[in-house]
């Protein structure tokens, strides 16, 4: 069984984030900032005001890229490539544990309209 580690982000129109586990909250908030700068509201969903929760999960790489990518929940074809996208290409450094080669990570990415 892959030790599972949940971090909550909600991005566009951000309202919080939290880490859980071992997680250090300067790590935590620089991973939200470079998802808050990178993660691209589709313009075909803006326009149709799709929104909702993408869950995304994932393992790192000793190289600290994300690999084992994949939509666990979805919203639309749109906003899930888009949190698809934005995680494969995340500085993940940090999140590499050599103990925990394994480590599944659930990656909850919320788009909405205000």
């Amino acid at each position: 069984m892959k030790n599972v580690f949940v971090m909550f982000v909600f991005v566009i129109g951000i309202s919080s984030f939290a880490m859980a586990g071992h997680g250090k909250p300067q790590k935590a908030n620089q991973l939200v900032q470079w998802i808050s700068k990178n993660l691209i509201y589709p313009e075909a969903a803006f326009e149709n005001r799709e929104q909702g929760v993408v869950l995304i999960s994932f393992t790192v790489s000793a190289e600290g890229t994300a690999e084992h990518v994949k939509v666990e929940e979805g919203v639309s074809e749109k906003l899930d490539k888009a949190a698809l996208e934005t995680v494969e290409n995340m500085p993940l450094e940090n999140l590499y544990n050599s103990n925990e080669p394994d480590k599944q990570y659930l990656l909850p990415i919320r788009f909405s309209i205000k």
